[in-house]
């Protein structure tokens, strides 16, 4: 079985509205719920350790609660790295498989999931990306510095799939306040082989008012009523 992380206690503070984006609405749903709506479903998550901000807890943790008893509600740190550890430090040991899929990812698929699961089976830790099509530069005050070869770049996204023992050990010596990191680099820099299989384009994380339009769109394809 597995365990899964759902960090949902940031502020949000790129998307310039008051309510944090993980608890937005789309169409009546909220971006949150329709993450977890997906997660619920799949048998082999055997617990949902959703992080939760501290404001407002208990309202949410009944809200969500309602939705499956898989889900273990917890309250978040100042920082994603220190929300993840809080749940990082209850995880089921008996569970071999951690994974990590950010709270506003909604429209993650049961294949993508099934696939990094069946990748765990190889590596120790996988990630979904896509390769780079746009042109990329690196800028400075405005200012073209050089055009960067996107040959072997790559855009990553979640779920992140770890053996439970390897991010247990990135996570055990690290700086919890106020760092900003993708979780595969914490089990890069303790000298583990991080691997990646292709994600998914519709995988977007909604960041910016922006997004929303194209998950307007989405809702759609994958939240028919």
């Amino acid at each position: 079985m597995i365990n899964l992380i759902i960090p949902a206690a940031g502020s949000g503070s790129r998307f310039s509205e008051k309510t944090p984006k993980q608890f937005v609405k789309i169409q009546g749903i909220e971006i949150l719920e329709m993450n977890l709506l997906t997660w619920i479903n799949i048998k082999l998550v055997d617990k949902i350790y959703l992080v939760l901000p501290q404001l407002e807890f208990e309202y949410n943790k009944n809200k969500y609660q309602k939705l499956s008893n898989k889900i273990i509600p917890i309250i978040g740190g100042s920082s994603r790295a220190e929300s993840i550890n809080n749940a990082i430090k209850i995880l089921d040991n008996k569970n071999p498989y951690t994974l990590i899929h950010d709270g506003a990812r909604p429209f993650v698929t049961n294949i993508l999931i099934k696939r990094v699961i069946e990748a765990l089976k190889i590596h120790n830790a996988i990630i979904p990306a896509l390769k780079l099509t746009n042109t990329i530069k690196k800028v400075k005050n405005n200012q073209i510095i050089n055009t960067i070869n996107r040959e072997n770049l790559i855009s990553v996204q979640t779920p992140q799939g770890f053996h439970t023992n390897i991010i247990k050990k990135a996570y055990s010596n690290i700086n919890l306040k106020n760092i900003n990191f993708d979780d595969s680099e914490l089990v890069e820099n303790i000298k583990e082989q991080v691997f990646y299989i292709e994600g998914e384009k519709n995988n977007i994380k909604i960041t910016t008012q922006n997004d929303l339009d194209y998950a307007e769109f989405l809702i759609q394809k994958y939240f028919k009523k």
